[in-house]
């Protein structure tokens, strides 16, 4: 198995707490974070990690399997060394999924409080979301179910806008849910990979929200902005203003490019790799250099020479306008525009450490801000080489999901759902119950 970064120094972990590991399944590659919640500051810490590539490169396309045994061996070295980095064996795992197979839905679900209490309790939000559930399955067909399920906005007794609703006095309670249904053989195969792998005791989120979850700050939200999550085979697109608006997922990515630059320069996909890397840019910035630099050709023998120059503006530039011009088109085919982007666009994922990424955005959506994204600190700690590199958002995002959430649930491996407890209240259940 072709690990794509050098191997880290072991970090012997000295805690009793049980380790976490997120992972996530991307294109013909996994990524693994392991952690713990670090006690005294109540965040999740973030201790290993690994990249590993998949020995098939068609083994996993666009976070679908293709090959399960080969997506459970690269699974299987992934968690191992990322736990070998972290000094200890996980306990429990959540995984990060994404693909084109993945659908988003929106549903309003209703529940009413008890007569003799007349007060919101976590009863009447889960009738209420259970409620939506079924609005939803009875739309899907029955080759699918619902992968995940988010309350996003409340309305009590006709007052709408409500955040937290919990404890609040009313009768009728509605609850605006985004959920991601999937095909059930897609998730089986999913579910296979793991097993192979011997992944037990996992829940699954959805790659885009785990990676949102963690990156986005309360006053971006309010404000209005796009999470652009560029991948491999994809590129994950949410929206926020006040709360979600909407979930999707674009078929582009930075494979797309290496595969274009393979196709243009007549070089093998990994030299073409190497070329994008070392080489390349999302645009020509203001402290640009152009030289020549030499490549293999597909014989894999016979070097060519090109200039950096013809490669950025003729190859990589117009393949990154096109995608920029999807993510453009999707905004408006939503109903939004950039000047709805008051808290700016938020880019992650592997494709956005491209050098001028972030410039590319810029000049595209001129006015709006964009930050290459990482986790916010009152959520997440941990190494720096591990939470300041986009290629772990997703993965990271995937293990605080997990902490979020009650080991029963975990054990149950049942769907769930960002809770309307509090982060800090369902982080002390979590550990009051384990201990």
């Amino acid at each position: 198995m072709k690990h794509i970064e050098k191997k880290p120094t072991k970090v012997v972990s000295t805690t009793t707490q049980p380790l976490a590991a997120g992972i996530d399944i991307g294109s013909n590659q996994v990524t693994c974070v392991v952690g713990i919640i670090d006690e005294e500051l109540q965040k999740i810490n973030v201790l290993g990690n690994s990249i590993v590539k998949c020995a098939n490169k068609r083994c996993i396309e666009a976070g679908e399997i293709k090959n399960i045994a080969e997506a459970g061996h690269a699974i299987r070295a992934a968690v191992k060394e990322a736990e070998r980095t972290a000094g200890g064996e996980a306990s429990y795992y959540a995984v990060a999924v994404r693909g084109r197979f993945i659908e988003a839905r929106k549903a309003i679900g209703k529940s009413s409080t008890d007569p003799a209490k007349r007060e919101v309790t976590n009863d009447t939000i889960d009738d209420a979301i259970n409620n939506a559930r079924d609005v939803i399955t009875g739309d899907l067909s029955y080759a699918s179910d619902i992968l995940q399920i988010i309350p996003n906005d409340y309305t009590l007794d006709g007052a709408s806008g409500i955040q937290e609703a919990l404890g609040m006095g009313g009768i009728n309670l509605e609850i605006e849910v985004h959920a991601l249904a999937a095909p059930i053989l897609k998730i089986e195969n999913i579910d296979k990979a793991l097993q192979h792998a011997e992944v037990n005791s996992q829940v699954k989120v959805y790659s885009y929200l785990a990676a949102s979850e963690i990156l986005v700050r309360p006053d971006e939200k309010e404000l209005g902005c796009l999470v652009v999550d560029f991948g491999g085979s994809t590129i994950g697109l949410v929206l926020y203003i006040d709360n979600i608006k909407f979930i999707c997922e674009i078929q582009a990515g930075s494979d797309l490019i290496t595969k274009y630059i393979s196709r243009n320069f007549k070089a093998p996909l990994d030299e073409a790799r190497r070329i994008k890397e070392e080489f390349g840019a999302a645009v020509i910035g203001d402290d640009f250099q152009n030289y020549d630099f030499e490549y293999l050709a597909a014989d894999g023998v016979s070097l060519k020479k090109n200039e950096r120059i013809y490669l950025i503006q003729e190859v990589i530039q117009p393949e990154i306008d096109r995608m920029l011009t999807k993510i453009e088109s999707v905004l408006r085919d939503k109903g939004y525009t950039k000047d709805d982007l008051s808290g700016g666009i938020i880019l992650t994922g592997g494709g956005s450490l491209m050098e001028s990424m972030k410039d590319a955005f810029e000049r595209f959506f001129d006015g709006c801000s964009v930050r290459i994204a990482r986790p916010v600190t009152e959520k997440v700690i941990g190494l720096n080489n591990i939470i300041a590199n986009p290629s772990y958002t997703a993965a990271t995002g995937a293990l605080y999901y997990l902490f979020s959430s009650s080991p029963e649930q975990i054990e149950s491996r049942e769907t769930y759902t960002f809770s309307s407890l509090s982060f800090l209240n369902k982080v002390k259940k979590f550990f009051k119950e384990i201990f």
